[in-house]
């Protein structure tokens, strides 16, 4: 089995993206794939 790999985010980016997600017409969703990252990392 491989080893997991754990991404770390600093807490400027996490908040912008946490920023965006909470604007009309966004959704957790669309962020997250739009930044490329998984949704229980937001």
């Amino acid at each position: 089995m491989a080893k997991r790999k754990y991404y770390s985010y600093k807490e400027e980016f996490r908040g912008e993206a946490v920023k965006r997600a909470n604007q009309p017409g966004y959704t957790v969703a669309s962020v997250v794939k739009e930044l490329g990252i998984g949704n229980l990392n937001l």
